[in-house]
């Protein structure tokens, strides 16, 4: 039975409040996989918790500026296990400039955002959640995303960490993020000497601000330029003589690859607000760039923000509890669930 054959058991009428969606991974990005319309037409798009609407392309997309209509159609979301159909209002693009590529081969974007046409909005859910297989691994399984009630964490008796939301800005588009309340990184058993208050959110203009958000939509974590240069100090002091020159631009810190897991220091990321601590093992924020090498994949951010991208969510159980303004996750085996 073919995955489109599949999607097209649905029957019902109502989500109940309840939907899933096999996830992929390209590139950089993680993309869902369902049907729009009837006749269903199969439909891949980014998952990204940046953006609240839900918009698609029926032909493959290049990359800039977009055009088109606000709609409705029915949507249908499920596994070979079950599947559900719904009405959702959706951006239906009928004209773009966008470059070839930029969105990793997918039609579009599910959002997943705190705005009223997110699709968490629209199918009056209270939680969320997902689990990202790595980008570098032999074992080809699917990630997968959770809406409703299907959205709890895995029963494998790993440790839950919870850490509470910041309340949003009302500014557009800063109203569609999800701050956290990041206080400080530790590398190795070295807490880097950056202020709490680069990290918190603030306002740095009229209606401009900045904070610390996670994003399933970005794919490599950007960090404040004072924390990244922090960051990147103490670990050429910890490398030291592992350290190898970058094989390309772009790359600041590179060691052997066969060296990543032996000389490369875990990160933990602290919450304030009695949240607690998320565990960055090597191979959530370092990668192989080529057949020897290996560098880190942590970016000096180009504004005020930090933004949690999906490399470093790799291989952890997400749980966005809105209801209660929490995000919890645990470490998991995202390709087995």
């Amino acid at each position: 039975m073919t995955r489109t054959q599949r999607y097209r058991l649905a029957t019902s009428s109502s989500m109940d409040d309840d939907a899933t969606a096999p996830v992929h991974w390209a590139t950089t990005q993680y993309i869902a996989e369902y049907l729009i319309g009837n006749p269903a037409q199969q439909a891949e798009t980014i998952i990204d918790t940046g953006s609240n609407l839900v918009w698609t392309h029926r032909r493959w997309l290049r990359a800039g500026t977009i055009s088109g209509v606000l709609d409705t159609e029915e949507f249908t979301f499920g596994s070979s296990e079950s599947e559900a159909t719904t009405t959702l209002a959706f951006g239906c693009i009928t004209s773009s400039s966008l470059t070839q590529g930029s969105l990793d081969g997918a039609s579009g974007i599910i959002g997943l955002g705190r705005g009223g046409l997110s699709i968490v909005s629209q199918l009056s859910d209270s939680k969320f959640g997902y689990c990202l297989t790595p980008y570098f691994t032999d074992t080809v399984g699917p990630s997968h995303l959770f809406v409703g009630s299907s959205a709890g964490l895995s029963p494998n008796n790993a440790p839950v960490t919870s850490v509470p939301f910041v309340p949003n800005p009302t500014d557009y588009p800063y109203d569609a993020f999800y701050y956290l309340p990041l206080t400080g990184i530790t590398a190795g058993a070295t807490t880097l000497d950056v202020p709490e208050d680069v990290f918190e959110l603030r306002e740095v203009g009229p209606g401009q601000w900045a904070g610390t958000l996670i994003d399933s939509g970005s794919p490599f974590t950007s960090l404040v330029d004072v924390a990244y240069q922090a960051l990147e100090d103490e670990l050429t002091r910890q490398l030291g003589d592992s350290l190898v020159q970058p094989p390309a631009q772009g790359f600041d810190l590179c060691v052997a690859r066969m060296d990543l897991g032996r000389v490369v220091p875990s990160l933990v990321l602290h919450f304030g607000s009695g949240g607690g601590d998320l565990v960055v093992p090597p191979e959530n924020y370092w990668g192989p760039v080529d057949d020897d090498t290996a560098c880190m994949l942590v970016l000096e951010s180009s504004d005020s923000t930090t933004t949690i991208g999906n490399f470093m969510q790799q291989n952890k159980h997400l749980l966005y509890d809105l209801a209660n303004a929490v995000l919890s996750f645990q470490t998991a085996d995202c390709s087995s669930m």
